[in-house]
């Protein structure tokens, strides 16, 4: 019974957060959105080490970001980002 239930669930979210995007796709609408709340968005590298999570506002996943600045050595930064319905919902650094 709990499976059908969760998959209903699950369908009824799809319906409202549009389908999962390849991650290529979510990769190509995350990344520039957060470049633009970056302090040097020139020199950062993004990393994506997780597959996406639906959730009730989108699809899912945290990935690493790599900073260099100057001299100093890399700084290591989670950031977060919700895409639906082939948009990106919100983001979080």
């Amino acid at each position: 019974m709990s499976i059908i239930a969760l998959a209903l669930a699950l369908a009824t979210a799809e319906t409202e957060i549009g389908p999962r995007p390849a991650m290529e796709d979510f990769i190509a609408l995350a990344e520039p959105v957060l470049r633009e709340k970056a302090r040097d968005p020139q020199n950062i590298t993004f990393k994506w080490p997780y597959q996406l999570v639906a959730g009730p506002a989108g699809y899912y996943t945290c990935g690493m970001v790599d900073t260099v600045r100057g001299r100093r050595p890399r700084e290591e930064v989670w950031v977060t980002a919700v895409v639906a319905s082939g948009r990106v919902v919100g983001t979080q650094w």
